[in-house]
């Protein structure tokens, strides 16, 4: 569903999965990328690994999920407490 022949399908993954900061993200790089690409400018991507800091939604974001995941030791804990 998500795979296809050159890997994971990211857009449909997080869309599927409601992750709409990661949907967001990927649909500016996108458009950044397209618009670099027509007014011929070079575009840097950056893709921090994990960010922490205080939490500035109600949700918990992908980052501290992460960590919940390392301190609970099960990623189906993680799926749990996310979906």
């Amino acid at each position: 569903m998500f795979f296809f022949e050159g890997g994971l399908n990211w857009d449909l993954f997080c869309f599927y999965w409601q992750d709409w900061y990661s949907v967001a993200k990927i649909m500016a790089e996108q458009a950044a990328l397209e618009y670099a690409d027509k007014n011929g400018l070079n575009v840097v991507t950056l893709c921090p690994p994990l960010v922490f800091g205080p939490l500035l939604q109600p949700t918990v974001n992908t980052s501290s999920k992460f960590l919940i995941y390392v301190i609970k030791g099960s990623l189906l804990t993680l799926l749990l407490m996310c979906y």
